[in-house]
């Protein structure tokens, strides 16, 4: 930016005193007749008090802030300050009168002004109220624009949705709980939803971190609120009641806040991202006798991690479907569906099926093993470790076994990128080293045991150990028969 003093220099031939700018309506009429159509934006800003001696001026009482008023192109081709004036107390009345000048200053140089964009202050309310709308009662009593003399349109009030998404979240954050004629809305649930994420190494596809809880530290960020009441954190704490976890019991309203927070209207115009397969042209390629000898151990992972696993494998076969040709082997790893599915078949689909809305892979379950069986296999091996950096490309030819290696490189690499993120989570915010991070019990291995060197490089490039592992077990198993190996 310019030094202040050539910003001075720059402007000391302006006259930008303190009301509407004259020479800014000058340079307005020369728009061009089809860019005229605008929005008004005011809003108060809060300044620091400073006493200045001027000869020529006196004035009593110093400003507490400035009231700016800015014209935006609807088009999105030019926006322009058009006044300011500092004051310390106001009324709406005195408001709504600058507001009013502001319009009809703006419309005698053939600008054309359709609405009027603010906070939505109690001061501001009242504001609009002095103009002609009618904010409070039922729906049929609520007047949402009104006319200024002179002018024969409409003008329209419209809320900042920006602020509204603040205020909605700065209020449940602050006093934790509202009720409404159903029951209640619980700020705790979120935080319990970012608990159980933290506890259990993966989250349900949603953005909630420690930054999105301590919200007072970032209380100006939209992004982060946006974030918060969210569909994709409805749908997280919607998966735990289903689930019936217990912390978790009566969330239904608080579910319904945070989805109706947002409008995602972006949905409508959503595809199915494939057709739907039909199970009677497919093979199976998959003997179910290999995946039962893995020997995994079903208490090592929860209903809420199988929920998690099933959904990235999803991804996983979504990716997949990019990198192979073989047909066969491609329709082989979809779920298996029926006709008529209304409700959830497996206990560790619940997570996809709330998620999918025309537009999600649903992975079989055996892509739901391997990936599971990797997961443990994980765990086992990084006990303890910091660095794991070697590479061994040296895979068998083998259909079944280069797919399954692929699923288990596809699996790790998503795998790894949450580590790297959480590593960043633990660097800004100060996460607690202790708490598990990356993986759940059994494993005692701690993200903040790794070397200061990039995660997603001293991790990535190998996990030989890993991969020499399950490789191995996945040979002999497929080896034992020629008949499966082929």
């Amino acid at each position: 930016l310019p030094h202040p003093s050539s910003i001075t220099h720059w402007t000391s031939s302006v006259d930008a005193e303190p009301g509407f700018l004259e020479e800014v309506f000058e340079y307005l009429k020369n728009i061009s007749p089809s860019d005229r159509d605008c929005n008004l934006n005011f809003d108060a800003m809060s300044i620091r008090k400073k006493i200045i001696y001027d000869s020529n001026k006196s004035q009593e009482t110093p400003a507490s802030e400035a009231l700016i008023f800015m014209l935006v192109s609807l088009n999105g081709k030019w926006k322009w300050p058009i006044g300011y004036f500092f004051q310390s107390k106001s009324t709406a009345t005195i408001q709504a009168g600058l507001v009013t000048t502001a319009i009809t200053m703006a419309h005698a140089v053939g600008i054309k002004v359709w609405g009027v964009s603010c906070d939505d202050t109690a001061f501001n309310l009242s504001t609009m109220t002095h103009l002609g709308c009618k904010l409070f009662g039922s729906y049929d009593e609520i007047k949402e624009s009104f006319y200024i003399p002179g002018i024969e349109w409409k003008i329209h009030y419209i809320p900042d949705a920006c602020h509204n998404l603040k205020l909605a979240r700065n209020a449940l954050a602050t006093y934790t709980i509202f009720k409404n004629e159903n029951g209640v809305i619980n700020w705790n649930f979120i935080e319990e939803l970012h608990k159980t994420q933290q506890k259990m190494g993966l989250n349900f596809a949603n953005k909630i971190s420690a930054s999105h809880i301590d919200w007072r530290k970032n209380i100006m960020k939209v992004k982060l609120v946006a974030e918060t009441l969210s569909s994709s954190t409805a749908d997280a704490l919607e998966v735990l009641n289903c689930l019936n976890i217990p912390k978790f019991k009566n969330v239904e309203e608080t579910i319904k806040f945070t989805k109706g927070s947002k409008f995602t209207t972006n949905r409508i115009l959503e595809k199915p991202y494939e057709k739907k397969v039909d199970s009677s042209e497919c093979e199976e390629n998959f003997d179910d006798d290999n995946l039962t000898e893995l020997d995994l151990d079903d208490g090592c992972f929860d209903v809420l991690k199988d929920n998690v696993l099933n959904y990235i494998c999803g991804f996983i076969v979504k990716k997949i479907f990019k990198k192979i040709d073989c047909t066969t082997f491609a329709e082989s790893l979809l779920e298996d569906q029926t006709l008529h599915s209304y409700c959830h078949k497996n206990s560790f689909s619940v997570f996809a099926d709330l998620k999918t809305r025309c537009g999600l892979v649903k992975s079989s379950v055996d892509v739901m093993k391997i990936a599971t069986f990797v997961e443990f296999t994980l765990i086992e091996l990084t006990n303890n470790l910091t660095n794991l950096s070697c590479e061994d490309d040296s895979f068998l030819e083998n259909h079944i076994l280069n797919l399954v290696t692929l699923i288990c490189k596809l699996y790790l690499k998503i795998r790894l990128h949450y580590a790297a993120k959480l590593k960043t989570a633990i660097t800004l915010y100060s996460i607690n080293p202790t708490s598990p991070v990356l993986f759940c019990p059994p494993t005692k291995w701690r993200l903040s045991t790794l070397s200061a060197s990039p995660i997603a490089i001293s991790l990535w490039p190998g996990l030989t150990t890993a991969a020499d592992s399950w490789k191995r077990r996945w040979t002999t198993l497929l080896s034992t028969d020629s008949n499966k190996r082929d």
